[in-house]
This record gives C-alpha cells, sequence and structure tokens, in this order.
C-alpha cells in the first residue's frame, strides 16, 4: 500500500494533496473577507496576529530538527550556536532604537514571504520529480519572480507604506 502511494505521484493522495496544497489558503481568505463587514478590525487584526503566530511557531518547532540530531549539529556548530546570539543582539539593539525595529519587522515580513514562496518551490520540485518532468532552474525563475511581484506591489501599496 506505501509503495503504490509513493509511485502514484502524490505526497498523500490528490484529495488531500488538494486541499492542503492548493486550496488550503481559502478558508482564511473568506475569514478575511468575512471580517470586511462591519467594525471588524479588531477582529481581523486579531487573526493576522493569529496567522503571524503559528508561523513564528511553526520555524521554532523545526530546531529540535537541528539541534537536536547531534549530526547535523555538528555539521554547522559554530553557525547554530552563533546565529541565535547575533539575532538576539538584533533584536536587543533594534528596541532601543524604533526606526531598526521597523526595519527588522519589515524583514521579517519579507523573509516571511520568501520562506512561503520557498515552501511553494519545494512543493512544486517534488511533483516534478514525482512526474518526471519541468526543469528546477525554469521552476524556480517562476518562483521567484512571484516572490519579487510579491514585493513590489507591497511597495507601491499606499496602506503598506
Amino acid at each position: 500500500m506505501e509503495t503504490a502511494k509513493r509511485l502514484n505521484g502524490w505526497i498523500h493522495s490528490p484529495g488531500i494533496d488538494l486541499v492542503f496544497f492548493s486550496f488550503g489558503w481559502l478558508p482564511l481568505l473568506a475569514l478575511f473577507y468575512s471580517l470586511q463587514w462591519g467594525n471588524a478590525s479588531l477582529s481581523r487584526n486579531s487573526l493576522i496576529l493569529t496567522i503571524l503566530f503559528f508561523n513564528f511557531l511553526h520555524r521554532h518547532l523545526t530546531f529540535p530538527l537541528v539541534y537536536g540530531d547531534p549530526q547535523t549539529f555538528s555539521q554547522k556548530k559554530k553557525t547554530y550556536l552563533a546565529l541565535p546570539l547575533i539575532f538576539l543582539g538584533i533584536t536587543l539593539v533594534s528596541l532601543l532604537h524604533l526606526p531598526l525595529f521597523k526595519l527588522l519587522v519589515v524583514i521579517s515580513v519579507l523573509w516571511t514571504i520568501y520562506h512561503t514562496v520557498m515552501q511553494k518551490l519545494g512543493i512544486l520540485r517534488f511533483y516534478s520529480r514525482r512526474a518526471g518532468y519541468g526543469v528546477p532552474g525554469i521552476d524556480r525563475f517562476m518562483i521567484l519572480s512571484w516572490f519579487v511581484t510579491t514585493v513590489l506591489l507591497l511597495g507601491a501599496s499606499q496602506k503598506v507604506r
């Protein structure tokens, strides 16, 4: 059974893959639109904070994969020890100077967008390899063009500025 799943080209199954990878964002979009009517700015802000919280939490749930695995940890031990201290220092300094904190928030948002887009690239490459077609460079260009387009659209938005 497991071998048949692996050979059919899906990560799990057509329905599950379609729901989670292609349409998993629709419930959040529907919720955002439902909050557009009436005075729902608090609810909308709460929803955004909840999404950011789970995004932030998801990143930190991967720490045990690096720090808890002696083989992985030993590959880049100095980096894995230094980076948290560096980021803590940057965060503390930015809290003392508001313009730096705002810059840190912008970088964090851009990183989150980039991270999400690169996850899409990973999913695309997975399916491309399973199907036996696709060119990694073209796939990467297409996905990264989404990131650049998103950043440019955000930069052009009056609300974001």
